[in-house]
């Protein structure tokens, strides 16, 4: 069973042990560096760097642009999920007028059909997350690398739909190859 623990409720203390497994986690999926460069440094560094980048991202979420939850399944830290409102949202997003959400996770087990059931339950949490307070999504998107078969059925059988052909896009991640965008409108 997946269970999501917003970086609010996670305790000075229980940063410690959330820290280490998502070291252990980092390290068990490769493609984190090419797809997200930024959190793929920020989570390979020592274990205090990484306790202290909670710290700071849990702060970052007070402004209410930012919803980041640990992915915790058998009581490990698995992952990593994220809503939020991104001023890099990429201009070739559908036409909408209301909020647009980026939808984001990372996790251990990025290429198996583990992979496939976190990444599903992982994708309709943070989409619901996204339709409600303090969001109100009208358009969640994200993007992916093209050869990731598994975050590729995630966001299609969650109804997302691709947004053209693969290119580079810049939203403060720190990835530079060309990356599929997925965009769902929120009914």
């Amino acid at each position: 069973m997946t269970d999501f623990r917003e970086f609010g409720s996670i305790g000075f203390g229980h940063r410690w042990g959330i820290a280490r497994d998502l070291m252990m986690a980092r390290q068990q999926n490769p493609q984190l560096e090419q797809e997200l460069p930024y959190v793929a440094a920020g989570y390979g560094q020592s274990h205090l760097r990484v306790w202290r980048r909670l710290g700071r991202i849990k702060r970052a979420a007070a402004a209410a642009q930012l919803h980041p939850e640990v992915i915790m399944r058998g009581g490990f830290a698995v992952g990593v999920a994220t809503a939020q409102i991104n001023d890099k949202a990429p201009a070739n997003l559908p036409p909408h007028s209301g909020t647009a959400v980026e939808l984001s996770y990372w996790h251990a087990a990025p290429n198996s059909g583990y992979g496939r059931e976190l990444g599903t339950e992982t994708v309709t949490h943070l989409a619901e997350v996204a339709r409600h307070n303090p969001f109100n999504a009208e358009l969640l998107w994200t993007v992916t690398l093209p050869e990731d078969q598994v975050k590729t059925e995630v966001f299609r059988q969650a109804g997302f739909l691709a947004v053209r052909g693969a290119q580079r896009y810049d939203i403060d991640d720190g990835a530079t190859v060309p990356r599929q965008l997925w965009a769902q409108t929120v009914q």
